[in-house]
């Protein structure tokens, strides 16, 4: 089970650094600066803000995560999008999806960076299924020479963009 705290800076465990001058602790989850003291018990969550705010990350809030050090930590010259392959569609949508080009499998987000081509693949956890698709989608950026991998969770993602020198500054 994967938890998120709310933290100082470049956190492990999923929180990001506040852009604001306050420095303060920002919140991935609740998208937000959690200040004051004594802790407020977040009203919806019923957890105590200054400690854990969630404790599963579906693949959505954790891709929504990544977006969020993406925009803080970039390197100079980083271009980065997710391409709105998936989701559920009624056929005749499908079809006409497919005919502009739209690929099964391929990665949540694409970047680029010195000429060179990134995919990354967010999975939840370890237990997360990747498609054949998804498979054959990294082989064929890797085999162009381009890097691709499978984020399992959100400090596995973050540790793989960092990898890649296309996050500045350094997870704990």
């Amino acid at each position: 089970m994967q938890q998120i705290r709310v933290g100082r800076k470049n956190d492990l465990t999923g929180c990001i650094q506040n852009p604001s001058p306050t420095n303060g602790r920002w919140c991935v989850i609740l998208g937000r600066p959690v200040l004051g003291h004594p802790p407020k018990i977040h009203p919806r969550l019923h957890l105590f803000a200054p400690e854990v705010v969630a404790t599963l990350l579906d693949e959505a809030a954790i891709q929504r995560a990544v977006c969020q050090h993406l925009a803080v930590r970039p390197v100079p010259g980083l271009v980065w999008f997710h391409p709105a392959n998936g989701g559920a569609r009624l056929p005749v949508e499908a079809a006409r999806f497919v005919g502009l080009g739209v690929k099964p499998g391929v990665a949540d987000l694409i970047l680029l960076h010195d000429a060179k081509f990134h995919a990354l693949e967010i999975k939840r956890d370890r237990k997360s299924r990747v498609s054949p698709a998804q498979r054959q989608f990294i082989a064929a950026v890797r085999a162009q020479g381009g890097l691709a991998d499978v984020g399992y969770g959100l400090d596995d993602c973050l540790h793989i963009l960092e990898r890649w020198h296309l996050l500045r500054g350094q997870t704990i």
